[in-house]
C-alpha cells in the first residue's frame, strides 16, 4: 500500500499532525467536544491559548504563493518518482495550499526573536484565483498558530486569528470567498476590550505554562 499523508483539516486549513507541540493535542479538544465536524469551536480562553503552539501579535503584509503540497520532506518531482505517478496523479493528489506572510509586532506566546521579523501563514487553499479575499491586511490581529517542521504556521479554526476593529477582536473565514470580512465574537469574550482581551490572554499563558512547570 503506498503511503498517504495524513493531515487534519480544520475547515480549510492544514496541520501537521506530528508538529503540535501546544498545551491541548486535537485529541484533547476533540474530548473536550471543542473539535468536531473537522472544526475548531473554542468554548474558554483556556481552550484559546491551549490550541497553539505559538502567539503573536501583528498583522497579514501580502500573499506570497499558492501551489500544490506533497510534504515537509518531498518536492513533487521526487513525489512522482517515489510512487511512479504521473503529472495528472500528482496534480490530483497534491493539497492545494497557500502561504501568506505575516509581519510580527509583539510575541505572546513561542520564540521570542520572532518579534519584528515576517512568519509564513499557511492554510489549505485552491488555485490561487480563489483566494481568500476577507483576509483583512489593514488590521493588527491576534493569531494563534500551531508549526510545522518547515517553519510555517497554521491555525487549526476559524477563530485562531483574531482582528482587533471597533474596540474589540472578531474573527471572519478562513474558507475562500470573494465576499467581504464580517466579524464574529467568541461568546466567552464578546463584550471584552482589546487591551482587556490581550491582558486575559497573557495571564492564561502564564497559568497553563506554570501548571506545565515551565
Amino acid at each position: 500500500m503506498k503511503k498517504i499523508l495524513i493531515f487534519v483539516l480544520a475547515g480549510s486549513c492544514l496541520v501537521s499532525t506530528a508538529t503540535i507541540a501546544q498545551t491541548f493535542s486535537l485529541s484533547d479538544l476533540y474530548d473536550r467536544g471543542e473539535y468536531v465536524n473537522h472544526g475548531y469551536h473554542p468554548t474558554s480562553l483556556e481552550s484559546l491559548v491551549g490550541s497553539a503552539a505559538i502567539i503573536v501579535k501583528g498583522r497579514f503584509d501580502r500573499f506570497v504563493k499558492n501551489g500544490l503540497f506533497y510534504g515537509f520532506d518531498l518536492t513533487r518531482e521526487e513525489y512522482q518518482k517515489k510512487y511512479n505517478y504521473s503529472d495528472e496523479l500528482a496534480d490530483m493528489y497534491g493539497l492545494p495550499i497557500s502561504d501568506y506572510a505575516i509581519k510580527v509586532d509583539e510575541v505572546f506566546l513561542g520564540d521570542e526573536t520572532l518579534e519584528g521579523t515576517e512568519i509564513i501563514y499557511r492554510i489549505g487553499e485552491a488555485l490561487e484565483f480563489y483566494r481568500n479575499e476577507s483576509i483583512n491586511y489593514d488590521k493588527d490581529a491576534l493569531f494563534f498558530l500551531g508549526s510545522n517542521p518547515d517553519g510555517s504556521y497554521t491555525p487549526i479554526g476559524v477563530a485562531n486569528v483574531q482582528y482587533a476593529g471597533n474596540g474589540i477582536y472578531s474573527y471572519g473565514t478562513l474558507a475562500p470567498t470573494h465576499e467581504p470580512y464580517v466579524g464574529r465574537t467568541l461568546d466567552f469574550v464578546s463584550s471584552v476590550e482589546i487591551d482587556s482581551f490581550e491582558q486575559l490572554i497573557k495571564i492564561e499563558i502564564r497559568n497553563q505554562y506554570s501548571d506545565r512547570g515551565n
